[in-house]
């Protein structure tokens, strides 16, 4: 490997390691000293990602005053965030929710009580929690491609597309009709019977001096890893504590059906 000095265009100098044929090194050479250097380079990524964001912010809150939205409730980078998925979510269903209100055909009707109801239930929701936890992939990887595309008045690509089918499935009025129109038929399937599986093996709640250990040990740690040492001793967040014969007994009672609700239902 070669070193080479490069001045790049933010006037920094820095020392690059090269290696191939000589005129591979010689074109490497030519593009690097048309780029800034990395310091700048990875400056001026943030300061882009820093203004996109707050692009990004300022849509989503004209967004909000324009459709006359439920003001979200949170922490103030909570409700920033929350408002930005919340207008990539209804962006992405609106071309939906425009046709269906003028469609009284008979044979769309599910169809548009199914999308009036989704769109009425997003505008509905005030908790961020709920929109950052539910959030799709693709919005955080292309914030502004998805609210520019919205924007231009074109009906949907194929991010918008992912983002309204995502929206769809966390709709709580899909039914089986409307969720083959979408092609979400085994989706729908699937959540009716982790449902019914939910129905049969209902979490348990925790035993009350149990969640009271949990409430006096430290707040990060290990957790439990649900043994019980000598002399009826646990360890929660790496915090000992001994427990009664009693207590030992309604613990394991109570792991037990955690593990039955856990293996049927796939929760963690």
């Amino acid at each position: 490997m070669a070193k080479y000095s490069v001045t790049h265009t933010c006037g920094h100098t820095q020392t690059h390691g090269l290696v191939g044929k000589n005129a591979d090194r010689e074109r490497k050479l030519a593009w690097l000293a048309t780029t800034e250097c990395t310091e700048c380079w990875k400056k001026s990524q943030a300061e882009a990602k820093e203004k996109q964001k707050a692009q990004a912010s300022a849509e989503a809150e004209t967004f909000a005053k324009e459709h006359k939205l439920s003001v979200i409730e949170g922490t103030e980078k909570q409700v920033e965030w929350a408002n930005v998925i919340r207008m990539q979510f209804m962006m992405a269903i609106e071309p939906f929710y425009k046709k269906m209100q003028d469609n009284n055909d008979a044979k769309f009707a599910n169809k548009k009580d199914f999308i009036i109801k989704t769109w009425q239930y997003l505008t509905s929701i005030t908790d961020a929690k709920f929109f950052i936890d539910n959030r799709h992939a693709e919005q955080d990887a292309n914030v502004m491609d998805i609210i520019n595309f919205a924007i231009s008045g074109k009906t949907r690509d194929a991010n918008s597309m992912e983002i309204a089918l995502h929206v769809f499935k966390l709709s709580p009025y899909l039914t089986l009709d409307v969720a083959k129109k979408f092609r979400l038929e085994q989706f729908y399937l699937d959540r009716q019977a982790k449902q019914a599986a939910i129905e049969a093996n209902p979490k348990p709640i925790r035993p009350t001096w149990y969640q009271n250990l949990w409430d006096i040990s430290p707040k990060e740690g290990s957790g439990f890893n649900g043994k019980i040492y000598s002399r009826n001793r646990i360890y929660i967040n790496n915090k000992e504590h001994t427990i009664s014969d009693e207590q030992v007994t309604e613990l394991n009672n109570y792991l037990a059906k955690l593990s039955a609700y856990r293996k049927a239902t796939g929760a963690k």
